[in-house]
This record gives C-alpha cells, sequence and structure tokens, in this order.
C-alpha cells in the first residue's frame, strides 16, 4: 500500500508509534490518546469535552480514559473539583 505523507511542520505530532501498535488498546482509546497527545502545553480535559469533540458519546470516550489508565498511558492525578490527567505515549507501568 503507498503512503503519501506531508512534510513535518508545526502543527504536526510527535509521538511513540509503539501506542498505535500496541493492541492491549481499542482504536478508540488509541485516537483519544494521540488527541490529548497532539496539545504541545497539555490541555484540560473531562469525559464531556472530549465527547464534543467527536461522535462517540460519553460511554464510549470514558471506556477509552479507562483503558488508557490500564494499560498505562494515562495516569488520573487528584486535584481540587475533576480529575486531572497525565498522558505519555509510552507505556508508564512498565
Amino acid at each position: 500500500m503507498p503512503l503519501h505523507r506531508t512534510a513535518p511542520a508545526d502543527t504536526h505530532t510527535t509521538f511513540a508509534t509503539d501506542l498505535l501498535h500496541d493492541q492491549d488498546i481499542s482504536w478508540c482509546a488509541a485516537g483519544v490518546l494521540a488527541y490529548l497527545l497532539s496539545f504541545p502545553g497539555g490541555i484540560d480535559v473531562s469525559v464531556a469535552t472530549l465527547t464534543a469533540q467527536r461522535k462517540e458519546g460519553r460511554a464510549e470516550v470514558a471506556a477509552a480514559l479507562r483503558e488508557l489508565e490500564a494499560a498505562g498511558y494515562l495516569r488520573r492525578v487528584p486535584g481540587e473539583g475533576d480529575a486531572l490527567y497525565e498522558v505519555s505515549d509510552v507505556r508508564t507501568d512498565e
């Protein structure tokens, strides 16, 4: 299959491709993680804000975040009010 790629620019995101090949997470979870990693300084997110960005519903987005947490790509950091998330392009539990 031929691949067509654009030249890297400021609007491109770089992350470890292992996350895309990780068969322990769903395509939905990989997509959510890639989206979260696309913000250079991080982003404040919630299930509601992520749900508003795409067609997946609240249940699918919440399940994707749980998958990412179980796989070690996402960590919840308790704070005041809503929990904050730290994300990584590699598993942090290994």
